[in-house]
This record gives structure tokens, sequence and C-alpha cells, in this order.
């Protein structure tokens, strides 16, 4: 039988690494919300209205990034979901507002 003495595979690395890599999905996609708030800032042909709903979408991706550092810390449950749902929501609401812009 053999024995994996290095650890490379406990419980606690493994949750490490799954921690990690939510927090870096739901960060990461925040990002790219917020990217996308601020492109909608400076388009061209968009109402003055239409610029302005974009920092919607930079302060729901910014809270998802801060969220998903903040669980990635704590390792908390709470702030993951939080992160998660700032990334479906701003999703959602970036589509609408594209949608509603073009």
């Amino acid at each position: 039988m053999l024995m994996n003495d290095m650890g490379d595979n406990s419980r606690a690395q493994v949750w490490d690494r799954i921690w990690n890599r939510m927090a870096m999905l739901a960060g990461g996609i925040g990002g790219l919300l917020a990217f996308a708030g601020i492109a909608m800032l400076f388009s061209p042909g968009g109402s003055t209205g239409a610029r302005l709903a974009g920092l919607a979408p930079v302060a729901v991706g910014g809270l998802a990034i801060l969220a998903a550092v903040r669980a990635h810390r704590t390792r908390s449950r709470k702030l993951m979901a939080l992160a998660f749902v700032c990334v479906l929501g701003g999703g959602a609401l970036t589509g609408i507002l594209q949608g509603l812009t073009a």
C-alpha cells in the first residue's frame, strides 16, 4: 500500500484550494463586471442617463471583489455567497442595461 507522506492531498489543503479558486472566480468575474460598467460610462452615442447607469455594474462588481477577498480571508460562507450573488445579479444587470441602451 502506498502512503502519501507529503500531505499534498489532505482535507485542509483541498479546502484551501477550493476556497482559493472560488474566490478567484467570483473576484475575476466581479472585475469583468466593473470593467463592463466603466466601458458603459465611456461608450459613445449613449444618453447621460444610460452612461450614469453604468455606475451600477461598477459598484456591484466592486462589492463582489470585496466580498470574495473577505470570504477567502475569513472562510465565511455568507460572504462567498454574497460574492456570487453580486456576480450573478451584476451580470443580469449589465445585460439588461446594455439591452436598454442598444
